[in-house]
Order: structure tokens, then C-alpha cells, then sequence
């Protein structure tokens, strides 16, 4: 099972020889680009506020949804952030998107706060996702470092992400209808690739196979919640 990391903690062993057989104690499995904006990050909560935080998971995933590069949770939140080198206007909005497919798992776990952020590593520039507009927001290392304080008891030491079971982010959209209404579930790698082939394409017929349990109700029912879908029919066969 994985292991949390402190601020101090890895800094203490960044750029060193026994960074490697840490992060293997951890059950680390992580980049040297990575390691080297968390250590940044690190830098600047411990430099400028003096303050030592734990609880953190690095690359947390789950195969279905991008990673989540640095992720603490507490009994009532959640931290999310997310590490680019630059961030212009288009990397903003691949990072807000790639947020917005995220949202359904971190919500999933029923926390009062979840705070999803983006960390601009050159620049060391803060941008905070606000949900309520699905925009990015700027922000500062005093956002973060309140966020953090505030919310620094009861702090989990399991990553609930990398421990997730498939039923906890797939649904069944009809026995599962009030989740699907209110968007709580994920849609996998290769639904997400149908829904956008069918949505770049011309109107048509489109088949899509798959044996019980794939998703395929799922995907039908996603797409006709869609506003770019003025029409959908679905048809099934029988086996």
C-alpha cells in the first residue's frame, strides 16, 4: 500500500542517493520532473510560512482518468494539485478539462471541501479551478497554504484514490439513475474516444459492441444527455 509523504520528509532526501529506496519504501512510482516541482512546491510552503504538512500521494491513478499528481485528503477534504512547467491560455484549458473528467471520483468520496489547484512551476504561479464556472482562476501560495492549514487534522494515510474497486466510479446509469443525472461517474479511455469519434463525425448509424457489463447502456445514455446531440436513437439486439 502506498505510503504519505511530508513536506520536510522529502526534501530531506531530494537530489540525494537514498531518494530511490525512499520512494520505493513508499511504493513511489514516480518521475524526476515530479519529484522536482513537488520539491518546489515544498520549498516554497516551508521557506516562506515555516510550516511542515503531511498526508501527501504523488501520481495517484486509478487507469481510467488521468493522474492525480499531488493529492492529500483529511477526514473533510480533499487537495488536489496539478504541476505544469507553463501554463498559457491553452495549457489552462486542457488542465480545466482534464479537472472537470476528474471531478466525479473526487466528489465521490463525500467531502465538505475539495480544493482543486494548478501549479505553474517557472513561474511559480498558482491557478485554482472554481467549479461553479468550470474556469481557472488565478490564485496564490497563500490560498494553498490557508487551504492546507485550515484543513490539517485527521489527516488519511491510505491513498483513497489509488485504492478505489471499479464499482466505486462505474455505474449502472438505470439502476444507478440518480448518479447518472447529477453526473457522478466517469466515462472510460475508450467510451471517451467513441463519444468524440461519433461527435467529429456525420450523422449516421454507429455500432458499438461489447459483451455485458462494458458500459454500452452507459455510453448511450451519456450521449444522449449531450446538448451537441439533437437526436439519438438507440437500438439494441437481443442475445
Amino acid at each position: 500500500m502506498k505510503k504519505s509523504l511530508t513536506l520536510k520528509e522529502f526534501l530531506s532526501i531530494y537530489g540525494k542517493n537514498i531518494l530511490k529506496k525512499s520512494l520505493e519504501y513508499h511504493e513511489l512510482d514516480i518521475k524526476e520532473r515530479e519529484c522536482q516541482n513537488f520539491a518546489t512546491f515544498g520549498r516554497l510552503i516551508i521557506d516562506t510560512y515555516h510550516e511542515d504538512f503531511t498526508g501527501f500521494f504523488l501520481d495517484s491513478e486509478i487507469g481510467i482518468l488521468p493522474d492525480f499528481d499531488l493529492i492529500r485528503y483529511t477526514k473533510n477534504s480533499i487537495f488536489y494539485m496539478d504541476f505544469k512547467d507553463k501554463a498559457d491560455n491553452s495549457t489552462l484549458d486542457k488542465v480545466k478539462n482534464k479537472f472537470i473528467k476528474q471531478l466525479p471520483v473526487l466528489h465521490s468520496f463525500n467531502k465538505e471541501n475539495v480544493f482543486i489547484c494548478l501549479f505553474e512551476v517557472e513561474d511559480l504561479k498558482f491557478y485554482v479551478f472554481d467549479e461553479t464556472g468550470n474556469k481557472m482562476v488565478d490564485s496564490t501560495l497563500e490560498d494553498i497554504y490557508n487551504f492546507l492549514k485550515n484543513y490539517n487534522s485527521d489527516i488519511l494515510n491510505n491513498d483513497l484514490i489509488s485504492d478505489m474497486k471499479p464499482k466505486q466510479y462505474l455505474i449502472d446509469p438505470v439502476r444507478e439513475f440518480d448518479k447518472f443525472i447529477n453526473n457522478q461517474y466517469v466515462l472510460s479511455s475508450c467510451q471517451n474516444s467513441i463519444v468524440n469519434s461519433i461527435a467529429n463525425g456525420n450523422h449516421g448509424l454507429y455500432g458499438v459492441y461489447g459483451s455485458g457489463g462494458t458500459g454500452k447502456t452507459l455510453l448511450a445514455l451519456h450521449l444522449v444527455k449531450q446538448d451537441r446531440f439533437k437526436k439519438v436513437a438507440f437500438f439494441s439486439q437481443a442475445t
